[in-house]
C-alpha cells in the first residue's frame, strides 16, 4: 500500500511539473525547466500530505521543453480544503481520524472565475481511512466516484485524482458535497470515518 502511494505521488509530481499552474491569477516563478525542478525541490513528496502545490505561487516550465504547457496555459486551480489542521474529517465518530470534524456530510461552496463549463476538469486530493467505496463526493449534484476510493487502510495517506465531466462546473455557486456512507451504501447504520485533505480542482479557462 505504501509502495502504491509513493509511486502515485511521484507520477503526479511528474505530470504537474509538465504543466503551467497559475493560482487564481498568480504569476509564474520559474522561466525554464531547470528552474522549475529547482523550485519543486522545496516540496516533500513523501509527506503525509503529498500534494505539491504552493498556495499563492505557480510553477511553470518552458513550452519548448514541455509541449503540454501549451494545452494547460489557459488553466487555473482552486484549493477547497487547505488542511491547516490536517484535513477535514467525516463520519459518525467525531475525532476518530483526526482533522477538523465536519459531521456526517458537509457542503463546500466555491466560485471558479473564468471556467469553461464545457471542458472536463480534474480534482486532486489526499485521503486517509476511506473504507467504503460509495461515500458521497458530489460536485453540483454529480457523483465523482473515483475521488474517494476504498483503500481500507487507516495509516496511509493516498493521493487521488479523478475526472470531472464537462458541463458540471460553473463560474459561480458551485457546490461540493462530501458525505460518509455505510458499507451498505446508505446513511443509516455504521458510517465510514475518513479524512480528506489538500483538495484542489484544476480547470480550463475560457
Amino acid at each position: 500500500m505504501r509502495k502504491h502511494c509513493k509511486g502515485l505521488s511521484i507520477t503526479l509530481a511528474t505530470l504537474l511539473l509538465a504543466s503551467s499552474f497559475p493560482v487564481n491569477g498568480g504569476t509564474s516563478l520559474a522561466k525554464s525547466a531547470p528552474a522549475t525542478f529547482a523550485a519543486a525541490k522545496q516540496f516533500n513528496f513523501g509527506s503525509p500530505l503529498p500534494l505539491p502545490f504552493p498556495f499563492n505561487k505557480a510553477l511553470s516550465a518552458s513550452a519548448s521543453t514541455f509541449p503540454t504547457v501549451a494545452a494547460a496555459a489557459g488553466s487555473n486551480f482552486r484549493y477547497l480544503i487547505n488542511s491547516p489542521r490536517g484535513g477535514d474529517s467525516f463520519g459518525d465518530e467525531p475525532g476518530s481520524v483526526g482533522g477538523t470534524y465536519k459531521g456526517t456530510a458537509f457542503t463546500y461552496e466555491f466560485p471558479l472565475p473564468g471556467v469553461d463549463p464545457a471542458q472536463k476538469a480534474v480534482v486532486i486530493l489526499s485521503s486517509r481511512s476511506v473504507s467504503v467505496s460509495c461515500n458521497t463526493f458530489e460536485i453540483n449534484g454529480v457523483q465523482i466516484g473515483a475521488a474517494l476510493r476504498d483503500h481500507n487502510d487507516s495509516t496511509v495517506w493516498e493521493t487521488e485524482t479523478a475526472q470531472i465531466p464537462g458541463g458540471v462546473l460553473k463560474a459561480t455557486d458551485n457546490k461540493l458535497r462530501i458525505g460518509a456512507m455505510s458499507a451498505s451504501c446508505n446513511t443509516s447504520g455504521n458510517l465510514d470515518d475518513f479524512i480528506v485533505a489538500n483538495l484542489v480542482i484544476h480547470y480550463i479557462q475560457q
